[in-house]
């Protein structure tokens, strides 16, 4: 009897999700390759893209992941680092990259001097974050 409705409640889920598979199959435009077009298109007339890289104390990877981003070969791109009070050399060393970077790229490292819920002045009702 169990059995029979354990199996039941499968079938019935995988049946859903069957369907669900084909309609999105159905209804959502695949990605297409690059086109030559796409690929000689004019020097700047791509959309800006600005990738956000939240810190804190990241010391051990901070550098590695922002000349990797910085290393994309996307025209039009920023980096932005939110530095949220980091205790250790994460600051530094995103210093060091902004003044060592010799790529056409926006790079910046924004420095949070307070919490986002203490800007909206909710401190009083959240308990203490460490």
């Amino acid at each position: 009897m169990y059995l029979n409705t354990i199996s039941g409640i499968l079938f019935g889920s995988l049946f859903v999700l069957f369907i669900n598979l084909l309609l999105n199959l159905l209804v959502f435009d695949r990605l297409k390759s690059a086109t030559r077009e796409d690929l000689q298109r004019e020097p700047g007339t791509c959309p800006m893209v600005s990738i956000l890289v939240p810190a804190r104390n990241e010391a051990d990877h901070i550098e590695e992941c922002v000349r990797s981003l910085i290393g994309q070969r996307y025209e039009k791109l920023e980096v932005l680092v939110l530095d949220d009070q980091s205790t250790d050399e994460t600051p530094a060393i995103v210093q060091r990259i902004l003044t060592n970077c010799r790529l056409n790229r926006s790079v910046a490292c924004i420095y949070c001097m307070v919490k986002p819920y203490q800007m909206a002045g909710l401190e009083k009702t959240l308990p203490a974050i460490s």
